[in-house]
């Protein structure tokens, strides 16, 4: 039977976190002191399933909840933070058994959803400027490759009128040749 519990989720998370097929799924926070799921349902389809095909969305909240990670959700996006797992952190050095629930983690909850929530949008900004750059570089080139094509169409064109011409001076000719012939 197949297994409905994450073993080590830390080892799991980070090997996942830091394999950069999956960073438009998942990626650390800029900072390394939380992850992003971008969507959420990718994640489920594209790696839970390969990974833990038994475990469920709800079953991996749950899961990760229960060793202390706090959930945030901006949008579309959902933040995990739990202090022990770090991007600096290996995910060999801590063992699941180690963490439990901090007592006072309701005291400050308002203030850390609303830091939780700067930091997804500081992240979503992040990389939103980063396609920003990577769109204008693209729409530069797709400029520079419209002037060749209309450089090509227009050298093109004066080859035809060129052709034309040299045609109809041929066909000019002809006329002129054939209209003394006929007298």
């Amino acid at each position: 039977m197949q297994s409905t519990t994450l073993h080590n989720p830390f080892k799991f998370l980070h090997t996942i976190l830091e394999n950069p097929t999956f960073s438009s799924i998942i990626s650390w926070y800029q900072e390394g002191d939380s992850f992003n799921i971008f969507n959420f349902q990718d994640f489920i389809n594209t790696i839970l399933k390969n990974y833990y095909p038994n475990i469920t969305e709800k079953l991996f909240v749950k899961q990760l909840k229960s060793i202390g990670f706090k959930k945030t959700v901006l949008g579309s996006v959902i933040n995990f933070k739990n202090p022990e797992f770090q991007r600096s952190i290996s995910s060999n050095q801590k063992k699941l058994s180690k963490f439990t629930l901090n007592p006072s983690r309701k005291k400050s909850s308002h203030n850390n959803d609303f830091s939780a929530k700067v930091k997804i949008l500081e992240s979503s900004q992040l990389r939103m400027e980063e396609s920003m750059g990577e769109l204008e570089c693209k729409f530069e080139r797709i400029i520079k490759l419209n002037k060749f094509l209309i450089s090509e169409l227009n050298s093109s064109l004066e080859r035809e009128k060129a052709k034309f011409n040299e045609l109809k001076q041929h066909f000019n000719d002809f006329d002129k040749i054939s209209e003394k012939g006929n007298r």
